[in-house]
C-alpha cells in the first residue's frame, strides 16, 4: 500500500461522509415532498439504517474472504444502484427497498461497512509510529465531510 492509496481511501471516506451529512438534513425533507407521512418517512430511514447494519454484519463475517477492495466496490455499487432506486422510486415500500440495499443513512454520520473496512485497511498504509496519524487524518476527514455535508444541506434554509 502507498501513500498514494492512503489519499485515495482518506478522499473516498471524506466525500461519502459529505454525502452522509447532506443525507441526514435532506432526506426528511425529500421524503416528505413526495408524500411520506412521518411513519413512512420512519420506515424508510429504518430501512437505510439497517440495510447498513446488514452490510457491517456481512462486511465482518466476509469482508476478508470476498477482499477489501472487491468489498469496497460491492458496497459502492450497491449504494449507487440503491441511491438512484431512492430518487426514482415512487411509492414507500420501493422507496424503503432502495433505502435497504443503498443503506441510505439518516442519521448523518458514517457508520457502515465501508467505514470498517477503511478501519481494516489502514495498519497497513502506515508504519508503525504514523498509525496514529493515518487514523487521525481519517477522522478529521470524516467529521469535516459529515460537518461541511451538514452545512451545505441546511444552508438553503439559512439564507
Amino acid at each position: 500500500m502507498t501513500v498514494d492509496d492512503r489519499r485515495l481511501l482518506y478522499a473516498a471516506a471524506f466525500f461519502r461522509a459529505l454525502a452522509t451529512g447532506m443525507v441526514g438534513v435532506l432526506i426528511g425533507v425529500y421524503l416528505a415532498k413526495v408524500g411520506l407521512d412521518a411513519l413512512a418517512i420512519g420506515n424508510v430511514v429504518t430501512a437505510g439504517l439497517s440495510g447498513a447494519a446488514v452490510a457491517a454484519m456481512l462486511v465482518t463475517l466476509a469482508g476478508d474472504r470476498l477482499g477489501r477492495r472487491n468489498s469496497l466496490v460491492a458496497l459502492s455499487l450497491a449504494g449507487a444502484i440503491g441511491g438512484l432506486g431512492f430518487a426514482l422510486a415512487s411509492g414507500p415500500a420501493a422507496i424503503g427497498a432502495a433505502a435497504f440495499l443503498g443503506m441510505v443513512n439518516g442519521m448523518g454520520r458514517d457508520r457502515g461497512a465501508s467505514v470498517i473496512i477503511d478501519q481494516a485497511i489502514l495498519p497497513a498504509m502506515a508504519s508503525e509510529p504514523e498509525r496514529t496519524s493515518v487514523y487521525a487524518w481519517y477522522n478529521v476527514l470524516q467529521d469535516a465531510g459529515h460537518a461541511l455535508g451538514s452545512l451545505f444541506a441546511a444552508l438553503p434554509t439559512v439564507l
